[in-house]
């Protein structure tokens, strides 16, 4: 349901115009996950500005990979919106939502509700 209606605004994106930008944005992520993320949020809201249509962020844009996976690192998947913890996909979504744009969100150390963690 979530796919069809990305495919869907995706589409009239295209119809409305032929040409579309993409940010790749480039990090170096730092010991500290609360930095990383601060400085994730700074470089989507700056290729916001500068009429970025997508918005992609590297792989473990969360953490520092000396670092990576570790409990403190990891997040919670299930029930984002809810939980304290999952800091990473609430910015993404808040992001994504202030500034009308797609944000894929690289990747980070997920932890499900069974306990198990994934490089997602």
């Amino acid at each position: 349901q979530l796919a069809r209606k990305v495919i869907r605004n995706f589409e009239r994106i295209m119809e409305k115009r032929r040409i579309f930008k993409i940010a790749l944005i480039q990090m170096k992520m730092q010991i500290e996950k609360a930095e990383n993320i601060a400085r994730a949020r700074e470089l989507i809201d700056s290729a916001a500005t500068q009429g970025a249509d997508v918005i992609v962020l590297p792989e473990g844009f969360t953490c520092n990979y000396t670092k990576f996976p570790n409990e403190e690192n990891t997040e919670p998947i299930d029930d984002f919106e809810s939980n304290e913890e999952a800091v990473s996909t609430r910015m993404l979504s808040d992001a994504a939502k202030t500034h009308g744009k797609y944000i894929i969100g690289g990747s980070f150390p997920e932890r499900r509700s069974d306990g198990h963690v994934y490089n997602t």
